[in-house]
């Protein structure tokens, strides 16, 4: 990989992080777009696809450059490593939030019922 390549691939990595980490806040703000989070998270995604990061693209076209290369690329990979755990502790979150608004329209059902039947007594 290039610098630039990598250059690119951490700064895609980085904003994937940031969108990953407010995906996480889901269940203490009900005000948190996560459609659109989703949606800037798929994007990146999609960037990364397309720059296809992968391990084998290092190659050397000056002494020493390999190593260079190696060590940014160790960068990479723990931007990688961290994103990984951002995405568990997002995925929880929404899991909750699913939850929370899966009781949420339980108790509305439950209400409507209740005044269904009440309507239904007069």
């Amino acid at each position: 990989m290039t610098h630039e390549e990598i250059e690119r691939t951490k700064s895609i990595l980085r904003e994937l992080l940031e969108y990953t980490r407010e995906l996480s806040l889901c269940t203490d703000n009900r005000e948190l777009d996560i459609s659109g989070l989703t949606r800037m998270c798929r994007h990146n995604l999609r960037l990364l696809q397309n720059d296809n990061v992968s391990a084998n693209s290092i190659q050397s076209t000056r002494p020493g450059q390999a190593e260079e290369n190696l060590a940014k690329d160790a960068q990479v990979y723990n931007l990688l490593s961290v994103l990984a755990r951002a995405t568990e502790q997002s995925i929880s979150a929404l899991r909750q939030r699913k939850d929370q608004i899966e009781d949420e329209l339980n108790g509305l059902r439950r209400s409507k019922k209740a005044v269904n039947a009440y309507r239904g007594r007069k």
